[in-house]
């Protein structure tokens, strides 16, 4: 079973990136098992008074990313770059490696016709510069038409790439694994 975490970007338990993530538990492909990290807006701002000396939060959050095989971010663009919180988080692995080579799957929705495409390039560049292995991205433009009265995406392409998005993940993490156990 290949372990997905997945990474909200949004505090909004409603926004049209946490349908992102709804409806990829939905289509999720037999093997692939997604777990919802906690909320990344209870991890304290990084102190970089040391790894050892991590609070509690934070040392939970490295904890789940570094038992993951792969991680799935859904993160809203914000002021053409990605939210704090999300990049707090992803500050607090820095230097420790657990973003070392793991694969990573984004997700971005927005009402506008860019789908968050500038969020997902600086996350991007954060991810990367912690070695992160980028799987690919599905953008999501015009998203609260693409939502349906329940909440969830409804959108049959949109849930299509998802499904693709996520196998394709599911098989890098199974490669990073055999490379793991060499």
């Amino acid at each position: 079973m290949i372990r997905v975490l997945a990474l909200s970007g949004s505090l909004q338990p409603k926004s049209v990136n946490a349908a992102l993530l709804q409806a990829a538990h939905r289509v999720v492909p037999d093997g692939i098992e997604i777990t919802d990290a906690e909320r990344l807006d209870a991890i304290p701002f990084v102190d970089r008074a040391g790894p050892d000396d991590a609070p509690a939060e934070a040392a939970a959050f490295r904890d789940a990313v570094g038992a993951a095989d792969a991680l799935l971010i859904a993160s809203p663009e914000y002021g053409h770059s990605f939210p704090g919180m999300l990049k707090n988080a992803l500050d607090w692995l820095v230097g420790s490696g657990e973003l070392s080579a793991l694969p990573v799957a984004l997700l971005s929705a927005s009402s506008t016709g860019g789908g968050g495409i500038r969020g997902q390039m600086a996350l991007t560049q954060t991810l990367l510069a912690q070695a992160a292995s980028i799987v690919g991205g599905l953008t999501v433009a015009g998203a609260k038409q693409k939502i349906g009265p329940d909440g969830e995406l409804a959108d049959e392409r949109a849930l299509r790439r998802i499904r693709e998005l996520l196998v394709a993940l599911g098989e890098a993490a199974e490669e990073h694994r055999a490379w793991l156990e060499g």
